[in-house]
């Protein structure tokens, strides 16, 4: 039996083709001392828009995207972070990400010099060192900042800023 598949926003009656649904592109970090600005290329990743999916079967069902917000992304970048997990920051940084911060003479370009530079960090500072956000900027679907920073926690569940 051949089937057809469509999905649909669910405020819409209008079917576009599975086939033709965009794919998510990953937002791009870019920084300065104590700022950060993430970016992406696409604002689908921001979108929160519901759909419809069907088959030629009549069988529906409707399916909320589980795309994460830029400041979500942004808190998940520092949550990696802070806690020496670079396995879930390294899905959160664009292959040609280019990361500046004014204290070294050159940026960090690509995912990679990125990824080892953070590595460095985290084996020479203490878990107890954190990143604390003090501002996120989220109106815009595109880019979002932040100003952080560095914390230590000195003890138990104590944090010394």
């Amino acid at each position: 039996m051949l089937m057809s598949s469509t999905a649909s926003s669910f405020f819409s009656s209008k079917p576009l083709p599975l086939h033709r649904i965009p794919t998510l592109s990953r937002p791009q970090l870019i920084s300065t001392q104590h700022a950060n600005i993430f970016t992406s290329s696409s604002k689908a990743w921001a979108s929160k828009t519901p759909i419809k999916a069907s088959s030629s079967e009549n069988q529906t069902v409707t399916v909320a995207p589980s795309v994460e917000s830029a400041s979500d992304v942004v808190r998940s970048f520092y949550e990696g972070i802070n806690g020496h997990d670079l396995d879930s920051v390294e899905e959160l940084i664009a292959e040609n990400c280019v990361y500046e911060d004014l204290i070294f003479p050159r940026p960090f370009v690509g995912r990679k010099a990125i990824l080892e530079f953070f590595n460095k960090f985290i084996d020479t500072v203490s878990k107890d060192l954190q990143f604390v956000i003090d501002d996120i900027s989220n109106e815009d679907s595109f880019a979002v900042g932040v100003t952080w920073h560095l914390g230590m926690f000195q003890k138990r569940n104590s944090l010394f800023v």
